[in-house]
């Protein structure tokens, strides 16, 4: 009984919810009544709701039309939005509102949200439809530049309905203001072909201004605007003017005009003396439809010409082609072989062929071969940054019977990295088979393109112990390339510390620097090896020492005296080793604060990161990182920054020469991380903050004040001056800190 009474219930509620009554239904639409009553009000909150319930409305808001008149002129800048959109959403039903929305018009050259306004105020003349138009028309004439703009913007917007106003527009072409003529070739190309015979008309005119606007306009046609290709070509045979000339390109070649019809007329402009004509030219060339049979030979006839500025210009268009380009690689090749080719031109032939890609690489390789292995031959630079679609022609190039050209794309797939994996059998094939000139270089190669290091340890290791220095060296960076994975080749990579030549000593420091904590064994030999390698390869074993971490401090008496070495790199790699080793280092604490004063700024940076890995007490590093916020070079206050920021609020004694730092903008983004994380008390300090010229310091000074409180009330006075802040976010957070100060009182 209990659940039938409920059921019941629930099922009367329901049924009286349901609006079976034409009444009801009435009772659903919206009341504009009310929102015009809203309109009224002298509350602004009040206005603003109205008026954006009424612009959501669209025809349904009519009987308001005289109040959203009224909202032009109000003061809020949101009311007269919303009410400009309600008309322009009303329609043809708001053409009472004709002459207030000329008004705004006339107005928006003076308004703070002046672009915004007179597009606004165009679009909801031109939503009046055909009722408005003669209005508009007369508009055209008005004296005010805004006005007549609007007008013509207006009218594109009706589309084919503004076929009466084809031509006042017409005349509208030779005005004298730049946006007038623009809004009014626009809207003739927006009316459609049937606006075509005063376009082409207007193409002949003798005054150049109403040329270029013309040939807006027919652009603006689109497919429409065809018809006029032969005209226009005429024309910009003819034409003196650059900005016309600029804009009949511009035009021929948005409507795909056939190249041939003018191509020979672009490339003289190449060399015009306006940058604007020498720009649409450009474009227009790269633009052009099938340029492998309209633009590029005549460019690559241009590349051949010998002189530097052609040569540039037709490999930069060519490059931009791209691969559709490939007829003119030859061209580009001979032009970059040319001994007199100056270093610009070098540069942009290069970038050109580059550009071109895949179609370009055969033709490279031919030229590296040529050049017989050179290791700094140009091609080299080029087939590396073509990339992976150079692969499939430079491994074809391996199996070759020239040795030169075995080399040579050696020497690109090393470049290659990872790209040149696809490779890596063809590599392997000569690290183990081909010529003592070429087994080295492939192992490298193959090791870079991420062979596995079972393919590579056994070669690598057999060629540490080869009495040919080359192989050695190779065998060193192959595995110094295979990172932590070379442990299998400890033991040789440690014998090889001892070997003559410093090449070898460092790439097996290198690698064993890899393997981290995992090399402890080898910390004895890289200790010996410091103190008797060739300088060139000290760095290189400081640094493994370093990377092994605190299983390294065995050394620390070999690393130490290096700390006084004449290389500032020397000094800072050392330092930077022993920053590694952590509290294991701490006895090397006096020397390292030596050289906090050292006359190299990268010596001090060192030093200084160094000191902060090893000193555990932060009341200890305080004083000396509070020191270094005042170092001469951005890159030790950098550290310092960084190393105030760990500490976090501990540093608050640190707070004054941060806030120095945030007025200098190469300091503002590192200080300003350790600022936040420190979380300073100074409402001093903050108060200043609010004065920086970075938004970003503003907004977090005003956000620190808001969330001292109540100890931040000596701040309010600047707060308030934030709120005319330029910047929008820094009010709104300066608005926010006020009332959190408020609320703690």
């Amino acid at each position: 009984m209990t659940r039938t009474l409920h059921l019941s219930v629930l099922l009367a509620a329901m049924l009286a919810a349901v609006p079976f009554t034409s009444a009801a239904a009435e009772a659903r639409k919206p009341n504009v009544r009310e929102y015009i009553e809203g309109m009224k009000s002298g509350d602004k909150a009040v206005r603003r709701e109205a008026s954006y319930r009424l612009s959501q409305l669209g025809p349904d808001a009519a009987p308001a039309v005289p109040d959203l008149i009224q909202g032009l002129d109000d003061g809020e800048d949101q009311v007269w939005f919303n009410s400009i959109t309600a008309l322009a959403r009303i329609g043809p039903e708001a053409v009472e509102a004709l002459p207030a929305l000329l008004k705004q018009l006339e107005g928006s050259g003076r308004s703070r949200y002046r672009e915004q306004r007179w597009y606004r105020a165009a679009f909801a003349l031109g939503s009046l439809g055909p009722k408005a138009l003669p209005e508009l028309i007369a508009a055209l004439q008005h004296k005010d530049d805004h006005v007549r703009s609007g007008a013509a913007k207006a009218i594109s917007w009706m589309g084919t309905d503004a076929a009466g106003a084809i031509e006042p527009l017409q005349a509208a072409l030779a005005d004298q203001n730049g946006d007038v003529r623009t809004q009014s070739a626009e809207a003739l190309g927006k009316i459609g072909p049937e606006a075509m015979p005063a376009l082409t008309q207007s193409l002949a005119s003798e005054h150049p201004r109403v040329r270029a606007a013309a040939a807006l306009g027919i652009a603006t046609l689109d497919e429409a605007g065809l018809p006029a290709g032969a005209a226009l070509v005429d024309g910009l045979k003819k034409e003196t003017d650059e900005e016309a000339r600029a804009q009949f390109i511009r035009t021929l070649s948005k409507l795909r005009q056939p190249g041939g019809d003018w191509l020979p007329l672009l490339l003289p402009l190449l060399k015009n003396s306006s940058e604007m004509v020498r720009q649409e030219a450009s474009n227009a060339l790269i633009l052009m439809d099938s340029p492998a049979t309209t633009s590029v030979p005549a460019l690559a006839t241009l590349a051949a010409s010998g002189d530097p500025t052609d040569v540039q210009t037709a490999a930069i268009l060519l490059g931009a082609i791209g691969p559709d380009a490939a007829d003119a690689i030859p061209v580009l090749i001979a032009a970059r072989t040319n001994s007199s080719a100056d270093k610009d031109t070098v540069e942009r032939v290069e970038e050109s062929l580059v550009r071109i890609g895949a179609p370009a690489v055969p033709g490279l390789v031919e030229a590296m071969n040529r050049a017989g292995g050179d290791a700094g031959h140009w091609t080299l630079r080029c087939l590396r940054d073509i990339g992976p679609s150079a692969v499939p022609v430079l491994v074809a190039s391996l199996k070759s019977k020239q040795a030169p050209q075995r080399r040579g794309g050696i020497q690109a797939l090393t470049l290659l990295g990872t790209d040149a994996a696809p490779a890596i059998p063809e590599l392997l094939r000569l690290a183990e088979k081909g010529t003592a000139a070429e087994k080295g270089p492939a192992m490298v190669a193959a090791a870079r393109a991420g062979a596995a290091p079972a393919q590579i340890t056994p070669l690598a290791t057999k060629a540490l112990g080869d009495g040919n220095v080359e192989l050695r060296r190779a065998g060193a960076q192959a595995l110094a390339h295979l990172g932590a994975r070379s442990l299998p080749a400890q033991a040789a990579l440690i014998k090889a510390l001892s070997d003559q030549d410093d090449r070898v000593i460092q790439s097996s420091a290198d690698a064993l620097g890899t393997q981290g904590q995992a090399a402890a064994a080898a910390v004895g030999a890289l200790g010996t090896a410091l103190s008797k390698a060739p300088p060139t390869a000290r760095v290189a074993i400081a640094k493994a020492l370093g990377d092994i971490g605190p299983e390294a401090a065995p050394a620390l008496p070999q690393l130490l005296p290096e700390l006084n070495s004449s290389s500032a790199e020397l000094q800072s790699a050392v330092a930077l080793a022993l920053g590694k080793l952590g509290p294991a280092a701490r006895s090397a604490l006096p020397e390292i604060r030596k050289n906090l004063s050292n006359q190299n700024a990268e010596s001090r940076r060192a030093a200084l990161q160094a000191f902060s890995s090893i000193e555990t007490s932060a009341p200890a590093r305080l004083p000396v990182l509070i020191e270094a916020l005042k170092d001469e070079a951005e890159a030790v206050r950098g550290v310092a920054c960084q190393e105030l920021r760990k500490i976090g609020r501990a540093a608050q004694p640190a707070s004054e020469g941060l806030f120095a730092l945030l007025e200098n903008s190469g300091d503002r983004p590192a200080a300003l991380e350790a600022i936040r994380e420190i979380r300073p008390q100074s409402v001093l300090l903050l108060t200043k903050a609010l004065k920086n010229n970075e938004p970003e310091v503003r907004m977090y000074a005003a956000e620190r004040l808001g969330q001292l409180g109540k100890a931040a009330q000596e701040a309010v006075p600047a707060l308030r001056e934030a709120l005319e802040d330029g910047y929008e976010p820094v009010r709104g957070v300066a608005r926010n800190a006020l009332r959190d100060i408020q609320r703690a009182q």
